[in-house]
């Protein structure tokens, strides 16, 4: 015996639905815990969002883009998304900056780049 036509596309709705609810948590999951090379996907929507950050990234203004990420607190959340990671500190900060100066190029005063393109904190 054949299913009648409204089971069948209520099987399809329901199926749909159960779909797009995976692919919503899954997104959700992606947001909390995923990155993108090294910076967490909730900082880079923030930054995609606010439309002078991303002005100052592809015109190449790396100390304004800096100034902006602070006033957006993104150094403070990406610190807070790696701490569990560290026991250091100063490792956390340090590999922090080393995540902004490689995404953009700039490098804070603490710090100056050593000729393999690392951040070094200037205090040791």
């Amino acid at each position: 015996m054949e299913a009648k036509p409204s089971s069948k596309l209520a099987f399809k709705a329901v199926v749909r639905l159960g779909a797009i609810a995976v692919l919503v948590a899954a997104g959700m999951l992606f947001i909390r815990i995923g990155t993108i090379q090294g910076v967490p996907v909730s900082v880079v929507l923030k930054f995609v969002a606010d439309k002078p950050a991303r002005d100052a990234y592809f015109s190449g203004q790396s100390r304004f883009l800096h100034n902006r990420l602070q006033e957006l607190n993104v150094e403070e959340d990406v610190k807070a998304f790696y701490r569990p990671q560290f026991d250091d500190e100063q490792e956390l900060d340090w590999y922090i900056h080393q995540i902004f100066y490689d995404r953009t190029g700039y490098i804070g005063k603490a710090y100056k780049v050593g000729p393999e393109k690392k951040a070094d904190s200037q205090n040791h």
